[in-house]
Formats: structure tokens, C-alpha cells, sequence
């Protein structure tokens, strides 16, 4: 008999802020990051091309999409916390869905610069990956995304291992303790399809949290 170990739920709503949170974004109609534990309020902005929908949201009143690439936010400073990502735990997890496929539905997160950690989804292709950009992806799958659906998120770093999770199930992992980090000018989020066909891709709830909060197989609610 096989037992397997499965999480509690995180939560049922939308992501909760706590001592282990570094940034977290509702996208209720902008990009303020909620700092009720009196974090530093980052620089955030939209970027290219963009919407606030109160039509397509997981949580809330509003989602973020972006049509056309790049579209989404990006934080103007340099948060010294996220340059220390090299070595220690770290957590990038949001809600994401797209709408019908024209091709170019995609999602990244982090630098371009050579090294750094970066975060990507090819909603179309299927092709997920996590690690260092422009080099190799440490960790990387494909599998299959429905059009209108929204899907959870979670790219975990533990010592030397690292998890994509989607809705609470292991799509890869991998062990790699090289030393990567978020050191750049700015931190991006670039999201988006066809701006012409009105085709976009939403994000909704997006946190970064200084420790792995899934190592097994978890509940989303």
C-alpha cells in the first residue's frame, strides 16, 4: 500500500499576505503590493499592451491581461530581497488562464539577462520551464492548456531542488543548487497573445514568498 502525502490547502480565496511574503500583487484594478506586514512599497507600472478586466477574474473584482507581448507589469527598483534568490527558498506563484489560442499565448516572468531565474509558459506549445535564461532550462515540461480556464501556478526552489507545480500536481522537478538570482534593474512579468485578434492572457492573485510553501502534491480550494 502506497501512501502519498498531500498538503492541506493554502488557502480558498485569494493569496494571504504573512512574514514569508515578499511581494504580493490582488490586481484589483492596479499594482499596489499589498504590505500590511510593512514591506517597502516596490515601483510598480503596466507595461505595454494591457487591460484591467472586471469580465475574466479568479478573485476579486479585476484580473491583469495583457494582449499582445509584452504586456503585464514590471517593478522599476531593485528590491535587494529578490537579489539573495541565488541561494536561499524561494516561491513565484499566480493564477493564469488564456483565451482561444492564436499562437503567441504566452507568459514569462524575471530578467533576460543571462543567469538570472526566469518563469515561462507556452499556453500554446505547452511548453513549461523554470531556471536560467538564455543558457539552459534547469527543469522544463510539456503538457496540454484549455482556453478559458484559469490554472494554478507555483515554481518552488528548495536547497537544490526545484518543482513546477500546476493546481496542486508535480508537472516536473529537478535538482540543480547552482547559483542564479533576480538581480537586474527591474523585475518583469510579460504576458500576452494577439492584441489584434483581442486575444489575451490574465493573471490574477501573483505572490513571491522567501520560503518553498509546496513540496508535495497540494488542495487548491
Amino acid at each position: 500500500f502506497f501512501h502519498q502525502e498531500v498538503a492541506t490547502p493554502e488557502y480558498s480565496g485569494p493569496f494571504s499576505d504573512d512574514s514569508d511574503t515578499l511581494l504580493l500583487l490582488h490586481l484589483e484594478n492596479n499594482v499596489t503590493d499589498d504590505n500590511s506586514t510593512a514591506r517597502t512599497a516596490y515601483d510598480q507600472s503596466t507595461q505595454g499592451s494591457f487591460a484591467f478586466s472586471s469580465g475574466v477574474v479568479k478573485f476579486g473584482s479585476y484580473s491583469l491581461g495583457g494582449g499582445g507581448i509584452p504586456g503585464g507589469w514590471q517593478d522599476n527598483v531593485n528590491p535587494s530581497t529578490w537579489a539573495d534568490f541565488d541561494t536561499a527558498d524561494f516561491t513565484i506563484e499566480f493564477w493564469a488562464r488564456f483565451d482561444a489560442s492564436a499562437n503567441t499565448d504566452q507568459l514569462q516572468v524575471g530578467a533576460a539577462a543571462t543567469g538570472d531565474w526566469q518563469v515561462f509558459i507556452g499556453f500554446d506549445s505547452g511548453f513549461t520551464a523554470f531556471g536560467r535564461t538564455n543558457i539552459a532550462w534547469d527543469v522544463s515540461t510539456t503538457t496540454s492548456y484549455s482556453a478559458d480556464t484559469w490554472y494554478h501556478f507555483a515554481f518552488v526552489r528548495q536547497g537544490a531542488n526545484l518543482w513546477i507545480w500546476r493546481d496542486g500536481s508535480q508537472l516536473a522537478r529537478t535538482t540543480n543548487n547552482a547559483a542564479k538570482d533576480f538581480a537586474m534593474s527591474y523585475f518583469r512579468a510579460n504576458f500576452g497573445g494577439n492584441a489584434a485578434a483581442s486575444d489575451y492572457v490574465y493573471v490574477d492573485e501573483f505572490r513571491i514568498s522567501d520560503i518553498a510553501r509546496y513540496t508535495v502534491p497540494f488542495i487548491i480550494n
